[in-house]
């Protein structure tokens, strides 16, 4: 019985030492009242977990989610309104607010909100044992892979893996950089926080995948480690064969490859 609440103690206090951080901005679509599902099903997770979770909220016109998010039903939420709309620099608020509100907070999850199924206990366990043991960045990988994605998403992430795998410091482990979410130590929430201070980058997607690149060409430890994550069929099944995505998902293909400096996509 000792062993078994020492364990418990021991895993409450893993999740204590991390912050997520995030950002939202939701419309009355019916993909953004999926996207709302999702995340209020993520937030619930992370209260269950203890997780505390630090949003910038940026210009919601979803009722269901400005009533829902609130601290109030979740007391582990701090949500701050802003009127910034590229997601770089919501996620730099964030995080230096998570920062400064828990300046003992030791690990700081960067991912987008609807991924629901990245909170669990073992994935979260498994990220803070990597940077526990010395890594300063984990790139959580899909242990399914992409399989649950749709056509044009599966091909265009496996491609864009392997083009922005030989950017990073030779020697840097391959990493699964196109799943968004990632999780890094103090040290290295400096690349996330400085990115993008001569105001000439995009600032959207590239502000959560170019720091990695920069940190391993510091020297940073860039760490991979897999977890259970299954893409949402409701998801997969609103996007497969929607234009208006598989242009979304292209432009970001192209741009963020841009911006870390890929030769083919680079700036002109």
């Amino acid at each position: 019985m000792e062993d078994l609440l020492a364990f418990r103690e021991n895993q409450e206090r893993k999740f204590e030492d991390v912050i997520v951080c995030t950002s939202t901005m939701y419309g009355t679509d019916d993909a953004s009242n999926m996207r709302v599902k999702l995340a209020l099903q993520f937030l619930e997770k992370a209260k269950e977990l203890g997780l505390k979770v630090v949003i910038v909220e940026g210009g919601s016109t979803n009722q269901k989610f400005l009533q829902e998010a609130t601290p109030i039903r979740f007391p582990n939420l701090t949500l701050i309104k802003s009127q910034t709309v590229a997601m770089g620099p919501k996620r730099r608020e964030s995080l230096k607010t998570a920062m400064e509100m828990f300046p003992h907070a030791l690990y700081f999850l960067y991912t987008e909100p609807e991924k629901s199924d990245l909170i669990s206990a073992p994935n979260i366990k498994s990220m803070v044992e990597a940077l526990e043991n010395g890594a300063n960045i984990v790139v959580p990988e899909r242990r399914g892979g992409l399989k649950n994605y749709s056509r044009l998403q599966t091909w265009m992430e496996y491609r864009a893996n392997k083009r922005v795998n030989k950017l990073t410091k030779p020697g840097t482990e391959k990493i699964d950089m196109w799943f968004g979410p990632k999780i890094f130590d103090r040290t290295a929430a400096r690349e996330f926080l400085d990115y993008n201070k001569e105001g000439d980058k995009l600032d959207f997607w590239d502000a959560i995948h170019v720091p990695v690149i920069t940190a391993s060409k510091k020297g940073g430890r860039i760490v991979s480690v897999p977890i259970d994550f299954i893409y949402p069929e409701e998801q997969r099944a609103m996007e497969e064969g929607n234009e208006e995505f598989d242009k979304k998902r292209l432009d970001q293909y192209m741009k963020i490859l841009a911006e870390a400096g890929d030769p083919f996509w680079k700036k002109q």
